[in-house]
């Protein structure tokens, strides 16, 4: 039973602290109610009541004077409120509601509504129901979901679809909120709507739009509750799922919309929302400075959507958007992303159990940061797209920051999860990639993908302070940290002027796995690629195949530190396109093989270059690296201006035994200049091969200047294997200032030139003359045998 009114004491001072300065002038405005005309007066005591149902009974009211209600149903929940007692209005039960006599009172606020003082109940429960009738997998399965205890959903969503269109804030006290199936606020320009506690402010099946009317939502924030889209959309017990429109393999047919026959009070449906937050700008409305913080998002199909109503038009750009500190669970697809948006944030939030990527940057996003993230569950971590329905000439994402996250991927997906092979995907534009630990799951076979897709434009990726970690196990056997592709455009193979300068430093790989192709620039018009001081570890079982798999028209591999590496770099440029390359440098790097790992590794070179005969590469510069495999070079099949191998250490590992060797040197092309100095190779063990360098062909390819100076070898038998015929000798073959030592049989020079000397060599050869081939062309002079042969014998000396 209700107890009368009262007449509770109010000084002036209280009352106006109370109200704040805006309620006070609404106060003392004319009344609410259409009717209104007479005026609040503050007097030392106002009458209060204990409900709302019990200031309508009342029949004491005086208009222009104000009462107070201590809650809406029941004194002390939470909805206690002043109002303005209007002599006639008419009653709307959200703002103004009719009394006795014929009177309204008219609520008193300052444009920040608290939704329990117009009757938005916190009733929600639980309950369970079960699919039937749906004609799906569904059928016959359970589960629980919210309503509101005293069937509340629909006049809980009439009320605050009533304060937002009002254009009034929305403060949401602690509570679980149910409101009605299909229930969208269509969202206006200027909210502010706060929820007093982001774990216990819960909003039940809600969601906020301009998305249909597209007005322009400008200057909104959204902070500190919860959304939870009734139950969980996600299949019950282990059922497989088949994403709308998209097949997946071993997946039953389930489609976003099931769950909508989910019947849950007099055969009305669920939610129908898909989205908890969708805002579409258009050609002629646009969407800015937008927050989204500390807000917690359940069980949707997708979380916060910006951008585009459709990607095929000409839209003005949404911009100034943040989403911060939010939580997302259990979101079918994606929780976070936009279409052309300009300066979109998204920093500090968690991700756990997303069926797809946690955020999706497309279709013209420009300046778009995602930064301090972590995410766990979830089939991949950002997209950066930048095409119009595979037209790559239109709108392009550009000028993005992914910096300071944390993804993990569990060894294996759940059942309804998306299977894909990338954690960051199709990358457009300048962008950056720092200080991110990123650790691929099963189905990853790529870290970081992109495209080149942009026209005449110079793009720049900078990934760089990163650790990235490869599967223990893979469903593809392999994995690569960073891709970058040209795809055909609009069904055409050629893309003149598109490049893209990649910069890959101070990044670890933890390889669990063998990876293939660590970094591959494949078919592109790459300008640049950096890989600058990595550190690449395994655990034991990993190993990396291809550092680099690919091509680029300047490519810088330096400073890096590699275990158990079996190619650095092995880059054709034939086949699918013609690409001639500037410059290949690769110096001050370790690289270490693990010959027990994969035995067919002693016949692969470390850097690995071919093409075709119209490909040219201008300089490879091979310079201050630590291997610990003999054959550092490969060139074949195309023409080399320079290339220059210098200061190179190549040794055995301690303790290894194994018969094994290749030349330093395989040269099958044709080469302008050849400097080899200054290098240390030392290969006691080796047998099998012998000499330095290898001509591995009689064509017209060779080498026309030739110069190894100042090195400090172990030489097995002569100098080349495989020489060239008389025909096909170097014009200039220069041999001075080494020091070669034998293992095994007595060493020698013989090399047919058309010039040159073989002088000033010091030769350690403990059973018999060292023997030079002067070929009549050669100079020999100043060369010394310190070895127990003594000796140094010259055949067909220059006369």
């Amino acid at each position: 039973m209700e107890n009368g009114p009262e007449k509770k004491s109010v000084s002036r001072r209280k009352f106006v602290a109370t109200m704040g300065a805006a309620g006070l002038g609404a106060v003392l405005a004319a009344g609410l109610g259409s009717g209104g005309t007479a005026y609040a007066s503050v007097s030392d005591t106002v009458t209060s009541y204990d409900t709302m149902a019990q200031l309508q009974a009342a029949t004491d009211l005086r208009p222009g004077t104000i009462v107070y209600t201590k809650g809406f149903y029941d004194a002390g929940d939470g909805g206690g409120a002043y109002w303005n007692v209007l002599g006639t209005g008419t009653a709307d039960d959200v703002f103004v509601y009719a009394c006795a006599g014929g009177k309204c009172v008219s609520l008193i606020h300052d444009k920040t509504i608290n939704i329990k003082q117009i009757g938005i109940r916190a009733d929600g429960e639980q309950v369970a129901n079960t699919y039937s009738g749906t004609g799906t997998a569904l059928d016959g399965t359970t589960r629980n979901f919210w309503v509101s205890h005293n069937g509340c959903e629909t006049t809980n969503f009439n009320k605050l679809k009533a304060i937002v269109w009002a254009r009034y804030n929305v403060y949401v006290p602690k509570g679980i909120y149910v409101f009605a199936g299909k229930s969208t606020i269509h969202v206006r320009n200027g909210l502010c709507f706060i929820g007093e506690s982001m774990g216990e402010s819960i909003l039940i099946g809600l969601g906020f739009t301009n998305y249909g009317d597209l007005e322009e939502s400008n200057d909104i924030l959204f902070e500190n509750f919860t959304m939870d889209n009734y139950a969980s959309i996600l299949p019950p017990g282990n059922r497989k799922i088949r994403y709308k429109d998209k097949d997946f393999d071993q997946a039953l047919h389930w489609d976003v919309n099931d769950y909508k026959s989910f019947f849950y009070r007099n055969g009305q449906y669920l939610s129908a929302i898909e989205n908890a937050m969708h805002f579409a700008n258009s050609t002629s409305q646009e969407n800015k400075n937008m927050t989204v913080r500390r807000v917690k998002v359940r069980n949707y199909n997708c979380g916060f959507m910006f951008g585009s109503k459709t990607p095929t038009e000409t839209t003005i750009r949404s911009r100034d958007i943040v989403v911060e500190e939010c939580v997302f669970e259990d979101i079918l697809f994606q929780p976070s992303g936009g279409n052309n948006v300009q300066n979109f944030r998204i920093l500090r939030n968690s991700f756990d159990n997303i069926g797809s990527l946690a955020c999706d940057f497309s279709r013209g996003c420009i300046g778009c940061e995602f930064t301090g993230n972590y995410v766990t569950r979830a089939s991949s971590l950002v997209k950066v797209e930048g095409n119009i329905n595979n037209d790559f000439t239109r709108i392009l994402s550009d000028q993005f920051i992914i910096r300071d996250n944390i993804y993990k991927q569990p060894p294996a997906l759940t059942d309804w999860q998306f299977e894909s092979k990338f954690v960051i995907n199709n990358m457009t534009g300048d962008g950056l990639v720092s200080g991110n630990f990123l650790e691929m799951g099963f189905t990853h076979q790529i870290a970081i993908f992109t495209y080149i897709r942009r026209q005449t434009i110079d793009d720049t990726v900078l990934i760089t302070n990163n650790h990235f970690v490869t599967p223990a196990t893979s469903k593809y056997d392999w994995a690569c940290m960073f891709s970058v592709q040209r795809p055909d455009v609009n069904g055409s193979t050629t893309f003149p002027s598109a490049s893209k300068n990649i910069i890959f430093e101070n990044n670890q790989v933890t390889m669990r796995m063998s990876t293939v192709g660590c970094f591959m620039p494949l078919v592109t018009d790459a300008s640049q690629i950096v890989l600058r001081n990595n550190l690449f570890v395994s655990d034991g079982t990993g190993y990396v195949f291809n550092l680099i798999r690919g091509c680029s028209k300047d490519l810088e591999i330096t400073g890096n530190s590699i275990d158990r590496v079996r190619v650095v770099l092995e880059t054709d440029l034939g086949g699918l396109r013609e690409l001639d390359n500037k410059t290949i440098l690769v110096t001050d790097n370790r690289l270490f093989s693990d010959y027990t790992k994969d035995s067919s590794v002693l016949g692969q070179p470390l850097i690995h270059v071919t093409g075709n005969v119209n490909n040219k590469t201008e300089r490879i510069m091979i310079r201050g690296n630590y291997t610990n495999r003999s054959r550092l070079l490969k060139a074949e099949k195309m023409k080399f201006i320079r290339i220059d191998v210098a200061d190179n250490v190549m040794q055995e590992n301690d303790g290894n035994s194994a018969q094994f060797g290749c030349q330093p040197l395989a040269v099958d092309a044709l080469v302008d200049d050849l400097n080899f100095e200054g290098n240390n190779v030392w290969f006691p063990n080796q047998t099998t091969y012998s000499g330095i360098l290898a001509f591995l062909t009689t064509s017209t390819r060779n080498v026309k200047r030739l110069v190894m100076e100042n090195n400090t070898m172990s030489l097995s038998g002569q100098l080349a294997t495989g020489a060239p015929s008389s025909g096909l000798k170097p014009d200039v073959f220069m041999f001075r200032n080494n020091k070669v030592f034998k293992v095994g049989s007595t060493p020698g020079v013989a090399l047919d030139a058309s010039n040159g000397s073989v002088s000033s060599n010091v030769f350690d050869s403990p059973s018999g003359a060292v023997t030079i081939n002067a070929f009549a062309v050669l100079f020999t002079d100043s060369n010394q045998n310190t070895g127990a042969g003594g000796s140094i014998t010259v055949s067909n000396p220059r006369p």
